[in-house]
């Protein structure tokens, strides 16, 4: 599996902050994207297949939970145990600075990072109740609004963080890949367990909680762009894919405190057809010394290219009016690369190469 994240920043009325601007990414950053000034919850159910408590009656509270505010919240499996089939590193770290661990049984649930337990009422109204009670379909301080889509097996997401309010502190922008209908042994229950909002990857930022987009005095209207991208495993089913954004507050403390997420109404992942055809080739691959990218008929377009980690080792080369192009790579070091075409539409193709 590879992943490679790159991001550019666009920060407006930010109080000490530098303006950071990529041309690169001016054509790929949308400024349609739509920020919903929505307060929604973060739920989880901690849960692994070797736990009988977690297929027997955490998934009928799991259930009960989702069927009461399911619209009302965002989701995900916190699948942190290493011996769990379905075991996420970002999982585990996630659970590892949640402000309120509770005692270490499974399942356990939480409502914006934070245990609830099985009294006054029960678990269902408990975490329901608090659910309900931090929702906020007309107003937001802040949220992250995103647009997705697959180009040549890589996904790319370009995000939208409005701070809606003036605030302080230190706020950071998550983006995981979540995956449905994922077939798993689970004690408890008979046969075949289908689980749903599984954590396959997080891509912005170092760690699980993602990246920071702004710290100490944030003006009210101040917007960050980013755009992110990963190379999807073979062992996912794109057709089950959707993206979900979490705003967390960076405590300092090695804590965070959750904000606001959205799931953007999970739906299919846009694929582009179009970049999937042979309307663009690069070749040879590997590549010794010059890469050359041909169209099918005359376009202007951008070139990219970048190294597995996401830095761009190359000047853009602009083609224009042209049918193809050619890149110096001798110099390069031996390895794996991205070339990325961009036409004046906006259209994306994306091509894995190996220099030899």
């Amino acid at each position: 599996m590879i992943y490679f994240i790159y991001s550019g920043k666009t920060l407006n009325n930010m109080k000490n902050k530098v303006l950071l601007l990529s041309t690169f990414l001016c054509g790929i950053l949308s400024a349609q994207i739509n920020v919903p000034e929505v307060t929604k919850a973060l739920y989880n159910k901690k849960t692994a297949s070797w736990c009988g408590p977690c297929g027997t009656w955490g998934t009928e509270t799991n259930d009960e939970i989702e069927d009461l505010v399911g619209d009302k919240m965002v989701s995900f499996k916190l699948t942190a145990s290493s011996s769990g089939s379905l075991y996420s590193p970002i999982c585990e770290e996630l659970y590892d600075n949640y402000i309120n661990l509770g005692d270490q049984s499974w399942p356990n649930f939480y409502v914006n990072a934070e245990r609830y337990y099985q009294s006054n009422g029960g678990l269902t109204s408990n975490c329901s109740n608090a659910v309900i009670g931090y929702y906020n379909g007309v107003g937001a301080d802040v949220n992250a609004g995103f647009t997705a889509e697959v180009v040549s097996n890589t996904l790319f997401v370009d995000v939208s963080t409005k701070f809606f309010n003036a605030m302080e502190g230190t706020y950071m922008t998550a983006v995981y890949i979540l995956e449905n209908n994922i077939s798993y042994n689970q004690t408890g229950i008979e046969g075949t367990a289908t689980g749903d909002h599984i954590m396959r990857a997080s891509i912005a930022g170092e760690t699980a909680f993602g990246d920071v987009v702004a710290t100490d005095t944030i003006e009210a209207g101040t917007i960050v762009n980013e755009t992110y991208g990963i190379w999807l495993d073979d062992n996912w089913d794109m057709d089950e894919l959707h993206v979900i954004t979490v705003i967390w507050k960076d405590n300092g403390d090695s804590t965070y405190s959750f904000v606001n997420a959205n799931d953007g109404l999970p739906e299919p992942l846009d694929v582009n057809e179009l970049s999937l055809s042979s309307e663009v080739q690069v070749y040879p691959n590997p590549v010794m010394d010059r890469v050359h990218i041909s169209f099918e008929k005359e376009m202007n377009a951008t070139v990219s290219i970048f190294n597995v980690t996401g830095e761009k080792i190359a000047p853009v080369q602009r083609s224009m009016a042209s049918k193809s192009l050619s890149i110096d790579m001798s110099d390069f070091s031996t390895g794996l690369y991205w070339v990325e075409i961009l036409d004046d539409n906006n259209n994306k193709w994306v091509r894995k190469i190996v220099k030899e």
